[in-house]
């Protein structure tokens, strides 16, 4: 130890650290106060050094670690654009499908084409006053359109959001949602 003041004889580090000690250090002049301003300078300081350490440590790492993603990334596109092509060549009596998706299951994970899902936006104000009009069931006392319920009862197509007795609403924009590929593999263990 390079310190002029032993803070905790007898003492390692670790028992100082938790222990009251009867022979306690005690700064009682401006010499002991001075050294354990310099004390906890040097203690800063190699705590700053290691902290700079550390955090280039982190950049590396976070670098390393978005080199390896792209190279993922890179090597999933390719086999995934390849097994893309395979689903299109399963026989349809083959696949498993739902409203949302068709699913083709193989050995270690399965194949997912979920339909595309429409993007919808729509005015609120505009909304609560066209469901006040001609839904008003599906108008909160809040004057909040219950977009959950009545959207359930419409039917999204290229011309809109239409209703069920085929008025479209105005204030509801459709804008056409991307089929999504996925391939889902199992873990592995």
């Amino acid at each position: 130890m390079n310190d002029e003041y032993d803070l905790f004889p007898d003492m390692d580090d670790e028992d100082a650290e938790n222990s009251e000690s009867r022979d306690r250090f005690t700064i009682d002049n401006d010499e002991k106060a001075d050294w354990a301003v310099r004390k906890i300078g040097e203690d800063k300081a190699e705590f700053d050094r290691l902290q700079e350490l550390a955090e280039l440590n982190i950049d590396r790492l976070k670098e390393k670690l978005a080199q390896e993603k792209a190279k993922f990334e890179r090597s999933t596109a390719y086999l995934t654009a390849l097994l893309e092509e395979y689903f299109e060549k399963v026989p349809e009596n083959r696949l498993k499908k739902s409203p949302t998706q068709e699913s083709y299951r193989l050995l270690y994970g399965k194949l997912v084409r979920k339909h595309p899902t429409p993007n919808i936006d729509y005015d609120e104000n505009e909304l609560v006053k066209f469901l006040k009009a001609s839904a008003p069931e599906y108008v909160k006392t809040k004057e909040t359109a219950m977009w959950g319920e009545y959207k359930k009862t419409l039917k999204f197509t290229d011309a809109g959001a239409i209703t069920a007795d085929g008025e479209i609403v105005p204030c509801i924009t459709v804008t056409p949602g991307m089929a999504k590929f996925e391939v889902k593999p199992d873990k592995i263990s």
